[in-house]
Formats: C-alpha cells, structure tokens, sequence
C-alpha cells in the first residue's frame, strides 16, 4: 500500500492511501510505503521516466498503465503547477473547469484530481461527470482520487447512469464508501435483477 502525507484541518500528519498511478505523480518525500515490492516499482517507474525524459527516445505520454494510458510530466512541472492552485480565487478555478470541460487543452497536463479539493461542490460535480462521460479524460483520472471531493447527489446520477448502462466502465467498488445508502440499496438491486 502507498500513503500520501496529508495535513489535516485541525493541523496534524495524516495518511491516505492512494493508487499507484497517483503516487507516481507526486514526489516520495510525500509518500510511505507499506510494501517494499511497490516502493521498488515507484523507483523503478521513475528511473525509467527520468532516463527517458534525458534521452528524448520515447514519448512517454503514451506509456501504459494497467492498460490505460498516462500522463508523465516532470516532478518540478507538477509540483509547480499544483503549488499554485490554493492561491486561486474561485473565478478562476471555475474558468479552468469551464475550459477542461468543454475539452480545451490548455490545461492538459495539470493533474485533475489535484484540482479538486479547491472546487466548489457544483464544480466539483461538474469536473467528475466530465471525467466520467469523457473517454479521453476518463483515462487521464482515477476515480478513487477525485470520489470523495464530490456531492452524494452527484454520486446519485452516476449510479443513475450505470443502471442506465451509462457508465459500466467505471468500478463503482471505489465509489461505495462515499455513497447513501439508499443509492447503494439500488444499485443491490440493480445487480441482483441483471440478467
């Protein structure tokens, strides 16, 4: 298991666990490891990244994880960028929603789930849909990262859509924890009644 250190509102060190593909994302100086197997495959993963990035022989956009695609920028540029999100003001956070969301790419490098925790709930709501209805964004994204920063109403309409056969790609074990009971109730039933 990876952990991510977190401060929490009332000031003290925290830890989370975070997928993979995140911590990968971040520096380790932010991480614990609870498996030398995974620490080792981190170094790994970033060693290769770093020779890559030297050597200019690959794009390593289009390295795969698990199947899926990723995004692998240089740590300084992610540190950078995400350094700077506390200190904008909520016009300017719903502006870059509104441009990530009607499929610029302006801000295709920024790390979305970094975004969250300094939206408000409706753009919150709104990002996570966007995500999720998207292909190309749902493969830059793990919905485990970004489920706890969204409104239980949201959550309502992705179970909505799933039973729709909407959203059958995404793996709504991630999303459980986050959602009402009632909504859980349904999807049981859902479950219990597909043929």
């Amino acid at each position: 298991m990876i952990l991510r250190k977190v401060v929490s509102e009332n000031g003290k060190i925290v830890y989370e666990p975070i997928p993979f593909q995140e911590a990968i994302k971040i520096s380790k100086t932010e991480l614990v490891f609870t498996d030398e197997d995974e620490e080792e495959e981190y170094d790994d993963f970033i060693d290769e990244s770093d020779e890559e990035l030297k050597s200019n022989k690959k794009d390593i956009n289009n390295r795969l994880f698990h199947g899926k695609p990723i995004i692998v920028m240089p740590q300084i540029k992610i540190q950078k960028i995400i350094s700077g999100l506390p200190f904008l003001d909520d016009e300017d956070l719903k502006e870059m929603v509104d441009e990530i969301t009607s499929n610029s790419s302006a801000y295709k490098d920024l790390p979305i789930a970094a975004l969250m925790p300094f939206l408000d709930d409706e753009d919150a709501d709104r990002l996570f849909l966007k995500c999720v209805d998207d292909d190309h964004l749902s493969k830059k994204f793990d919905i485990s990262s970004m489920v706890h920063f969204v409104s239980e109403a949201c959550l309502d309409k992705l179970a909505e859509g799933y039973m729709l056969g909407k959203y059958q790609h995404i793996n709504l074990d991630a999303v459980y924890p986050f959602m009402s009971s009632k909504t859980i109730k349904k999807l049981f039933k859902y479950h219990l009644n597909k043929k």
